[in-house]
């Protein structure tokens, strides 16, 4: 995969600084949204394929976290794209509901950049294996229609 797209949705300025500076220098192209109707606009003007991971706050105005995650799992073009929540709502109803809606995973904060970088890398691979596994079922169709 060449450099992967991040799309990081957090409304705090100082969390969206502080994910940017511990991605900063991995192998990736990072954009940025405010809040979730922004990612929604933003997700929406790109090619369907072109983000390969979601960082998330979960609380947001307008639309939060959990609302962006369950508009996308509606869609099958964007269905698996990892979603990554990273949230300070950490009761068990909350991370619960996290999960359900379809989170690759749930990070509470305060959060390590050890921590996130393992977490987006587990995110990007599993994107890539389900990836290639869908081009190898596409090239057994051709030869065995």
């Amino acid at each position: 995969m060449n450099k992967a797209n991040l799309l990081i949705v957090e409304d705090d300025l100082v969390s969206q600084k502080l994910l940017q500076s511990f991605l900063k220098n991995e192998d990736f192209n990072l954009f940025l949204a405010n809040d979730g109707e922004e990612a929604s606009q933003l997700i929406r003007q790109k090619p369907h394929d072109f983000f390969h991971c979601i960082i998330s706050d979960y609380l947001m105005p307008n639309k939060d976290g959990i609302q962006l995650l369950e508009e996308l799992k509606q869609h099958a073009e964007y269905k698996k794209i990892p979603f990554i929540l990273q949230t300070t709502a950490n009761s068990e109803a909350e991370i619960q509901r996290g999960i359900n809606a379809g989170a690759f995973y749930y990070l509470i904060k305060p959060i390590t950049k050890e921590t996130l970088i393992s977490v987006v890398n587990a995110a990007l691979k599993d994107f890539q294996n389900h990836k290639d596994i869908l081009t190898t079922l596409k090239g057994i169709h051709k030869a065995f229609p």
